[in-house]
């Protein structure tokens, strides 16, 4: 019995030393799961899911995806996949297959390149897939769908291109191709990644040079059509480049927020998730056992490798995949950099960070930061979790006190609710559209209010927020309801007032709560700060 544990024991031994980039792969995966399950197998939905999964039929989806084609690809996987699952009620299984992707992605990455001969390894593989600014990138479904679908197309392309170039197998060519033209119909932001790798791994091998053919062409196209596009407002952002007279100012705002992004913001997020990840591992001590053996096992399993290559080769293709990473940023005219657009930088930076540790650090002492690093990342993102969750809950709060006071059933109804909150906390990073409220939009809470009733049909709550414009309308008629959030969160009933062309909000409880001032076809909503 002795012998025959032992045989086995050797045999696993040896399957792992010989495959330890799969090894590392697998026990990624099964990290990223420990974490996303921590809380239960259950996936918490935030503003953008509600109105692009749980509030429409999977007709409606189609329709409307068809129609505008923002992202082609990843509005058939909303429309086809997506869709139905959040209907279902099985979202956990989309943030799931994802999660596989997204593994799958790092190690193709790292296999790509070994071949290469560029350095790879576990550092580079914690960064790429655990990095806490890419959670909300990694985990929110709403954009989730496209970076790793992306990011996974991307780097089945440039394994393929090793491949091909190492063994001359033409079946790896053809994956190239359509791996390439996937990955630039899922996310506008990563197409400069995938020209960038393919450009760095035809460079390390110094041989056919006719493949950048298919970066080069799938790149312009994607460029021609948002150029030909621009007239269509959901294309518009995306095809409108800087003009040469605010160059220079444009790069310096671009320059500040990702300084931002990549400093002060990160450090205070970090701090913040760390210590929710901590509590939130308290209460769930046998998962947290789980988390420290795998990240223990992965650390000791996956060596950092220079693969020969020299570092300084490696550091400027790392420099040059943070570059790609940005560049959208620098051609185009607006200046929007939330954590998921920051993410496809860590690509680079997980190359850089890679390059130097491995030769830096010896052998024992590169593990143990790895296993340092796998765990305080683990921590983070348990803590990301964790303020999805609570997010979701007063998401659920709510969405059913609005289904209580409001006629939302009614479709002959207009129902207004002032001094929306943006954020249901006051303690925490706030950064675009990091874990957001329901009621920033009505298009969010309309979603929701869609699902948890199952009524297509109901469109007529509307959010607004100091400073909004909204149409014209008489919110003194017999179809209109009117209210407001109150200085603790709670949703009140207001009466509007109206004076000449003008209205004024006031309420029983609070007295006045703010105007709107007609412009044209519109009113202008002001809150009273007092």
């Amino acid at each position: 019995m002795v012998k025959k544990y032992t045989a086995v024991l050797g045999t696993a031994r040896g399957w792992i030393e010989k495959n330890r980039t799969e090894t590392a792969g697998l026990l990624m995966l099964a990290l990223l799961v420990l974490q996303r399950t921590i809380f239960g197998f259950k996936y918490f939905p935030a503003i953008d899911d509600w109105f692009l999964y749980y509030g429409r039929s999977a007709e409606g989806n189609i329709s409307q995806t068809l129609e505008l084609m923002l992202r082609p690809l990843a509005g058939l996987t909303d429309a086809f996949i997506i869709t139905p699952l959040a209907r279902w009620g099985c979202m956990i299984a989309a943030e799931l297959l994802l999660l596989v992707m997204l593994a799958a992605s790092v190690y193709l990455l790292c296999k790509a390149f070994s071949m290469s001969r560029i350095s790879s390894g576990a550092v580079m593989m914690a960064v790429a897939a655990l990095s806490p600014i890419g959670f909300e990138g990694l985990y929110w479904i709403a954009a989730a769908a496209r970076i790793i679908s992306s990011l996974f197309f991307v780097s089945l392309s440039i394994y393929s291109e090793a491949r091909y170039i190492t063994d001359r197998k033409k079946r790896y060519i053809a994956v190239f191709v359509i791996s390439g033209l996937f990955s630039v119909g899922f996310y506008e932001m990563m197409i400069p990644i995938y020209f960038a790798l393919t450009v760095i791994v035809m460079l390390k091998h110094r041989k056919s040079l006719w493949i950048m053919v298919f970066p080069v062409v799938f790149t312009a196209a994607a460029i021609i059509y948002y150029k030909l596009n621009m007239g269509d407002p959901s294309l518009a952002e995306r095809g409108e480049t800087i003009g040469k007279d605010l160059f220079s100012y444009h790069i310096w705002d671009m320059y500040d927020w990702y300084k931002r992004v990549f400093g002060s913001i990160q450090l205070r997020l970090l701090k913040e998730s760390f210590i929710d990840g901590i509590k939130a591992l308290a209460g769930h001590p046998v998962r947290a056992v789980l988390i420290t053996a795998v990240s223990a096992g992965f650390a000791a399993v996956m060596r950092g490798s220079r693969n020969d290559g020299r570092l300084w080769y490696d550091l400027l293709m790392g420099v040059g995949l943070i570059a790609a990473a940005i560049s959208v940023m620098v051609i185009l005219s607006y200046v929007r950099v939330p954590f998921r657009v920051a993410y496809p930088i860590c690509i680079g930076t997980a190359l850089i960070a890679e390059a130097l540790l491995c030769r830096l650090l010896p052998g024992f002492v590169y593990k143990a930061a790895v296993f340092v690093l796998v765990m305080v990342f683990s921590v983070c993102n348990i803590g990301e979790l964790n303020l999805y969750r609570w997010n979701n809950e007063r998401d659920e709060e709510y969405c059913a006190e609005v289904m209580e006071k409001a006629s939302v059933l009614d479709p002959d109804i207009l129902v207004y609710i002032f001094n929306e909150r943006d954020y249901w906390y006051n303690d925490r990073v706030r950064h675009y559209e990091y874990v957001k409220a329901v009621s920033e939009n009505y298009a969010c809470i309309t979603g929701m209010i869609k699902y948890k009733t199952g009524r297509p049909d109901i469109l007529n709550v509307m959010t607004v927020n100091n400073g909004d414009v909204i149409k014209l309308y008489d919110l003194t008629g017999d179809d209109v309801e009117t209210f407001y959030i109150d200085k603790t969160g709670v949703m009140q009933p207001c009466s509007a007032v109206r004076i000449g062309d003008n209205y004024e909000l006031m309420s029983d409880r609070d007295g006045f709560i703010g105007s709107l001032t007609k412009d044209g076809d519109t009113m202008l909503y002001e809150e009273y700060a007092g």
